[in-house]
C-alpha cells in the first residue's frame, strides 16, 4: 500500500527522494516488510538497538545479517533505547559507540546512521554522533531533509497515514497528515523529554502485556 504510494509519488513528481526507516528491530520487520520490500525492489534502514536483539518480539543477530544479505542498511538506535536528553555525556558516548562497534561487528558493514529514541536530540548531538562516527542522525521531527544538516527530519507511518496522505507528504501538495504530526510534535516538545519519557514508559509496559 505504502511501498504503491511511493511509486505513484515518483510518477506524478518527476523524482521523489525517499528514504524509508524502520526503528528498534522489530521481529515484524523481517517477517512482513522485508518480502514486501524486495519483492518491490526497494531498500529500507533498520535501526537496531543490541541490547535487544534476541528478546522476544525482536529480531535476532541472524536477521540482521539477513537484512545486510537482501541490501537493506543497517543503522543504530544506540544501545539499549535510553532517551539520549536524559543521559550524561559519558553514557551519551557509550550508547552511541558500544551500539555501532556490536553492528559492524556483526555485519562487516560500517554504521553511518543513528536514530535517536524517542526523537528527542540532546544538546550538542551533532559533535556526539559525528565523534562515534556517524554522518547523519534521524529524528522524529516531521519535515523534510535539505541534506544540509546532520540531523534528518522523518515523517513517522502511522495507522491514520492513509496512501493518498502519504502521496501528499512525498509531492508536498499539503498534507493536514503532516500538519497534525508536526503539531504534535511542538506539543510533545512543549512537554519535555522528562515527561515524555514518563508516559511512553508506561505505554510500552502496557504494551508489553498486551501483546505478551
Amino acid at each position: 500500500m505504502y511501498l504503491e504510494a511511493i511509486d505513484e509519488a515518483r510518477v506524478a513528481s518527476g523524482a521523489v527522494d525517499v528514504m524509508i526507516t524502520f526503528d528498534d528491530g522489530n521481529a515484524s520487520d523481517i517477517e512482513l516488510a522485508l518480502s514486501e520490500l524486495v519483492s518491490s525492489k526497494k531498500t529500507a534502514s533498520f535501526f537496531i538497538v543490541p541490547s535487544l536483539v534476541g528478546s522476544k518480539g525482536y529480531m535476532t543477530w541472524d536477521d540482521v545479517v539477513t537484512l545486510r544479505m537482501h541490501g537493506m542498511v543497517v543503522g543504530s538506535h544506540t544501545l539499549s533505547h535510553r532517551n539520549l536528553a536524559l543521559c550524561d555525556p559519558r553514557t551519551i558516548a557509550s550508547e552511541l559507540t558500544e551500539s555501532r562497534a556490536m553492528i559492524q561487528t556483526v555485519t562487516g558493514v560500517s554504521v553511518d546512521a543513528l536514530a535517536l529514541p524517542g526523537g528527542f536530540a540532546p544538546r550538542g548531538i551533532g559533535r556526539y554522533a559525528k565523534e562515534a562516527g556517524y554522518s547523519c542522525v534521524l529524528t522524529s521531527r516531521p519535515g523534510y531533509w535539505d541534506r544540509r544538516s546532520l540531523l534528518v527530519p522523518r515523517v513517522c507511518a502511522r495507522p491514520t497515514l492513509t496512501p493518498t496522505e502519504l502521496r501528499a507528504v512525498l509531492t508536498g501538495t499539503g498534507s493536514a497528515y503532516l500538519r497534525y504530526e508536526q503539531v504534535k510534535y511542538m506539543a510533545r516538545s512543549a512537554i519535555g523529554p522528562r515527561v515524555f519519557s514518563m508516559v511512553y514508559d508506561v505505554w510500552c509496559r502496557w504494551r508489553d502485556r498486551v501483546i505478551g
